[in-house]
């Protein structure tokens, strides 16, 4: 008897858009990116904090306000981290600190942030794609 056992690796790049810094479209981005042994490459629009304006319970959790609403996560004026600046201090008295690192693991970790609620949000098209692309790779 012969076994073959073998564990599937896939690779997932996930990149802001960022089109003030790095690519006016999501075409030049993912040129810029590459697809070598890549599966699959995702761009969110501007950036990736637009996500975090995107999922309300989270959002909601991390400014202790029972309502909470960003219309157009994706189509903030500046870039999405000085919204959620803006934010911060208008209801907490303190924005997300100086590392975007650092905000990310305790949004996931103490306010619970999800990409499938941010994805659920009518205008956060970027996030629907990116968890529509993982179904697809399960």
């Amino acid at each position: 008897m012969v076994f073959f056992w073998f564990q599937a690796i896939v690779i997932v790049v996930l990149a802001d858009l960022d089109p003030e810094k790095c690519a006016p479209c999501i075409s030049k981005r993912k040129e810029i990116i590459g697809n070598d042994n890549i599966d699959l490459v995702v761009i969110a629009r501007k950036a990736i904090e637009s996500w975090f304006l995107a999922d309300t319970e989270a959002m909601k959790s991390w400014t202790k306000q029972g309502r909470f609403f960003e219309e157009y996560p994706e189509q903030t004026p500046s870039m999405p981290w000085g919204r959620l600046k803006e934010i911060g201090l208008q209801t907490i008295g303190r924005g997300p600190g100086s590392s975007k690192i650092a905000f990310a693991d305790r949004f996931i970790k103490h306010h619970n942030f999800s990409v499938v609620r941010a994805a659920q949000h009518p205008n956060c098209p970027s996030a629907g794609y990116f968890v529509e692309k993982l179904k697809l790779l399960a």
